[in-house]
């Protein structure tokens, strides 16, 4: 396989990788850090409303999961911040291809070859993620069985627990294109 990026052209997208990735970090930590506080303090809530004792410890199995999975993500992005995949660094038409070629399992022009056989490298096992969304929508699924059965707990059940089923499905579709890609097999 020819290469077609000098190593000045890789540490420039090395670079703007790097630029976005702490940006996108920033983002998130505004945004969702304030979710496991955010579910200690609605389960307090609720608490003063006499809300059973199995729904409180839901409740904290929840907000426990959430926190657990905020900090394997933020783990993750610190990880990457480090090293990031090239592809990061690429402007949008080029990221396009990339996911292009890794949802078609090949392509035929040897950059984006290059760029898509860095981001299989540098990408996460993800192997817990699904099984992590398929927890939170159990707990989400018991929280409607052993709620008192209104309207709202209904809804909230019935919307929270398909979401995410659908996302850990989607996690899953991913890894087996990662894989597969061209053949390659990260076992």
């Amino acid at each position: 396989m020819t290469q077609t990026w000098s190593d000045t052209g890789r540490s420039g997208l090395r670079e703007e990788a790097r630029r976005r990735l702490r940006r996108r970090l920033l983002v998130a930590t505004l945004v969702v850090a304030p979710v496991p506080a955010l579910a200690i303090v609605l389960g307090g809530l609720a608490a003063d409303r006499d809300t059973p004792l199995v729904d409180l410890l839901l409740i904290g199995a929840g907000a426990m999961l959430v926190t657990a999975g905020l900090l394997a993500a933020a783990w993750l992005v610190q990880r990457q911040h480090v090293d990031p995949p090239l592809v990061t660094g690429a402007d949008a038409e080029t990221r396009r291809a990339v996911r292009r070629a890794i949802r078609t399992g090949n392509t035929d022009d040897p950059r984006i070859d290059l760029l898509t056989r860095d981001l299989i490298a540098h990408s996460p096992r993800e192997a817990a993620v699904p099984y992590l969304l398929g927890g939170l929508a159990l707990i989400a699924l018991l929280l409607l069985v052993l709620s008192d059965w209104d309207t709202e707990d209904i809804v909230r059940g019935l919307l929270t627990a398909p979401c995410l089923v659908v996302a850990a499905f989607l996690v899953r579709v991913r890894q087996r294109r990662l894989r597969d890609y061209r053949g390659l097999r990260r076992d």
